[in-house]
């Protein structure tokens, strides 16, 4: 499965893949809203690809709160 491949086959297996029973009619809506947003997602990920954005880094940074004092894992 790749952005390349139809964004009905994408939810089907997404879905399939984390268990979730999707309806064709919900399919459908969630390919309709993919299909909006696909051509837009694969031209940022090819503009972001450039040899020029090799050393941006992502605004939001994920950390495990467990290390934290206070914090319980």
């Amino acid at each position: 499965m790749s952005l390349e491949d139809s964004p009905s086959e994408c939810v089907s297996d997404l879905a399939k893949a984390a268990g979730l029973p999707l309806p064709p009619e919900r399919v459908a809506q969630v390919e309709s809203v993919l299909s909006a947003w696909r051509a837009d997602a694969l031209r940022l990920a090819q503009r972001m690809s450039e040899a020029r954005f090799d050393n941006v880094l992502p605004v939001t940074v994920f950390s495990h709160g467990a290390g934290l004092e206070g914090d319980t894992p």
